[in-house]
């Protein structure tokens, strides 16, 4: 007979199954996927080679569909994910990391080990389950950002092991820490790291604007290129710009871009 398994969120509750919407097939077109898609492409534009780390079940949806989409980059793209990386060197060579969430198991299940522990280490004080929200920084960046973690410090070393250890093994199998090369990692989470060369901290959504309207402003530019090569007429600022839906300035790019390619 098949047993039943349940389903829990971070704070160990229970998921009512029955209350949240599935769906059938990949992420492939969703905005789930085209966050992680031009997050990728991102780095590869500034990059050799990149390692991508996830949950292993987003990998297993998006891996596929991003080799079939971006073919051009299997080779400098490689994977992986939580819980499978830790001591790997076949990644050593790769020049950047981009890392994505937080490798979180429920904190139910944290507070059941911490208890143990606790009265392993002969530890009898009571161990409560309380739960607030820290504020730490973003390595030695002034800026920082809030998470969940336990008041009991006992359990939140715990809960730091588990998380901050889990993204610092994904971080080093670049090696980083061992080699002169300048290497880069992107990481793409709220939890603040311990990560002490921090060169900037802005959000997701503003990055990826800028990105995708640099890809239209590239698009833009090849099609003014284009349509000068079939028509030998150089299309006006505001077909561009209908065609493209960009802003004005953007458009302007555009056209100085071509210079010097006719």
């Amino acid at each position: 007979s098949r047993t039943e398994r349940e389903v829990k969120n971070i704070h160990g509750e229970v998921l009512n199954l029955d209350d949240i919407e599935m769906t059938d097939g990949t992420y492939d077109d969703s905005k789930v996927a085209n966050d992680y898609f031009d997050m990728i492409t991102y780095v590869a534009a500034r990059n050799e080679s990149c390692l991508v780390v996830t949950h292993k079940d987003m990998q297993d949806l998006l891996e596929e569909p991003f080799r079939t989409k971006f073919p051009t980059l299997q080779e400098r793209i490689k994977w992986g994910h939580f819980g499978a990386l830790r001591g790997d060197n076949h990644y050593k060579d790769l020049k950047s990391a981009v890392i994505f969430g937080v490798p979180r198991i429920p904190y139910d299940v944290i507070a059941k080990r911490a208890r143990a522990w606790s009265a392993v280490g002969g530890r009898m004080e009571k161990m409560g389950k309380e739960m607030f929200y820290k504020t730490a920084p973003y390595g030695n960046h002034e800026l920082g950002n809030e998470h969940i973690t336990f008041v009991n410090p006992f359990a939140q070393r715990l809960v730091d092991i588990q998380e901050k250890g889990e993204i610092q093994q994904a971080t080093e199998r670049i090696r980083p820490h061992v080699t002169k090369e300048v290497k880069h990692v992107y990481y793409c989470m709220t939890r603040p790291m311990d990560a002490k060369n921090v060169s900037d901290v802005r959000p997701f959504f503003e990055v990826m604007k800028e990105w995708r309207t640099d890809q239209r402003t590239e698009d833009a530019a090849n099609y003014i290129l284009d349509t000068i090569r079939r028509t030998g007429k150089r299309p006006t600022i505001n077909e561009v710009r209908r065609v493209t839906h960009l802003q004005y300035e953007d458009a302007k790019k555009a056209f100085l871009m071509v210079v010097g390619r006719v």
